[in-house]
């Protein structure tokens, strides 16, 4: 956000990109995470593979910045040398909620979304800031105003402090 105004319409809707930014896009897909189940019997939720599909799907999409060939000069600033914008996101939670034998919308439902996209927000960023004490932050950085975003702000204490500490990939991540 301080780094660069978004102006646009955005008729595909998955996120607001800049002028020249890039829509690097994945998908988990959460159906394959559920184990056990059939028609008859309720699946069960692998938690602990979502945490390593989230992991090598943020370093998967941040090795794609590097490896694009950057056609346009504007591209390659905006997104190489400036923000490495990833999204990753999700598919299939309709199936995952079937094969949970959980009705969408109920309250058992509502929880585990919850817990399901939690998971997925903090494993990607703690990825990032890995990533970042291996590789560098982003180029346009800049730790006193990416610690005031208002959902950086909403994190949880230690992936805050993990920031704070490693600075951070990707300026954004899903």
């Amino acid at each position: 956000w301080y780094w660069n105004r978004i102006n646009c319409v955005n008729p595909c809707g998955e996120e607001g990109l800049p002028p020249w930014g890039v829509c690097n896009l994945g998908s988990i897909n959460l159906s394959a995470l559920v184990k056990g189940n059939d028609v008859d019997k309720k699946g069960t939720f692998d938690f602990n593979e979502l945490k390593k599909v989230v992991h090598a799907g943020v370093r998967f999409q941040d090795n794609i910045i590097d490896m694009d060939q950057y056609f346009f000069e504007g591209i390659r600033k905006t997104q190489l040398e400036g923000e490495r914008r990833i999204g990753l996101g999700t598919l299939g939670l309709g199936d995952t909620l079937i094969k949970l034998h959980m009705r969408y919308g109920s309250k058992e439902s509502l929880t585990f979304i919850d817990k399901v996209y939690k998971t997925i927000r903090d494993e990607a960023y703690k990825t990032s800031t890995e990533v970042s004490k291996e590789k560098g932050s982003f180029l346009k950085y800049d730790k006193e105003k990416y610690l005031k975003g208002k959902f950086i702000q909403a994190l949880p204490n230690d992936i805050q402090k993990n920031i704070a500490e490693r600075g951070i990939r990707n300026s954004l991540l899903l």
